[in-house]
C-alpha cells in the first residue's frame, strides 16, 4: 500500500496533476491505524471501565489484526469499544471496586 501511495505522489509531482494526490489520499483514508496500548487503556479508564477489560479487548483485537469477529477491519476502534465492551455490567462501580480490594487484600 505504501509503495502505491509513493508512486501516486511521485506521479503528481512529475505531471503536476492533482488527481494523483486525490487517489493517494483515498488510499490513506482507508488505511486503518491501530491505537497504542496506553491510548486504548486510557480510553477505557476515562469512561469508567477497568484496565483489565481494556487489556482483554486490546489483546484480542491485536491478535486478530484489528478485525472484528466477522473478519471486518475495525475502522473506528473507539466506536467498536463503546458498542461491544462499554456495557453496564463491565463498568467500574463502588460495589465492584470494593469487592476487588477485599479479594486482593491479605
Amino acid at each position: 500500500m505504501e509503495n502505491k501511495v509513493k508512486k501516486l505522489l511521485n506521479l503528481a509531482l512529475e505531471t503536476k496533476d492533482l488527481i494523483f494526490v486525490v487517489e493517494a489520499l483515498k488510499i490513506l483514508e482507508k488505511k486503518q491505524i491501530a491505537p497504542e496500548e496506553i491510548e486504548f487503556i486510557h480510553f477505557f479508564k476515562i469512561n469508567g471501565y477497568p484496565e483489565e477489560l481494556a487489556l482483554r479487548a486490546y489483546n484480542g483485537y491485536k491478535v486478530a489484526e484489528w478485525r472484528d469477529s466477522t473478519g471486518k477491519v475495525i475502522k473506528n476502534w473507539k466506536q467498536k469499544c463503546i458498542h461491544v465492551w462499554f456495557r453496564p455490567e463491565n463498568k467500574l462501580t463502588q460495589k465492584n471496586i470494593g469487592i476487588t480490594k477485599k479479594e486482593t487484600s491479605f
